[in-house]
């Protein structure tokens, strides 16, 4: 297990010597500071995970949300994720988990497919 761990952890060590990654909670690309690398709340109560890193998911992601704005081009620029996460949780809080699902599904490739 530590070998593994240890393995895994070379990314995120990497990142940190590059300056690509803070040594803070929620900041990050992958710890829930990119706006298109978190959970939100949707209407209904439910929870739907994103995960649009690449930018053929990030594009999906835009097209399914609406989000056509040039604020939303530059999707790995962290100074602009806190205040595109606030909107994309309004956003998302508009149409219960069901709704996101099928709108993701209908635009995925069957094989891609993973909300339920």
């Amino acid at each position: 297990m530590t070998e593994g761990a240890s393995i895994l952890m070379s990314a995120i060590w990497s990142m940190l010597q590059i300056g690509a990654w803070r040594d803070e909670r929620g900041v990050n690309l992958l710890d829930t500071g990119a706006h298109f690398y978190d959970t939100y709340e949707t209407k209904d109560g439910g929870f739907i995970a994103l995960g649009s890193i690449e930018p053929k998911f990030y594009a999906l992601l835009r097209e399914q949300a609406g989000l056509s704005g040039p604020e939303w081009d530059d999707h790995m620029d962290p100074a602009r994720w806190a205040a595109l996460k606030e909107e994309l949780a309004s956003i998302i809080a508009t149409r219960t988990r069901d709704e996101w699902c099928s709108a993701m599904e209908m635009a995925t490739p069957a094989s891609r497919r993973s909300c339920r």
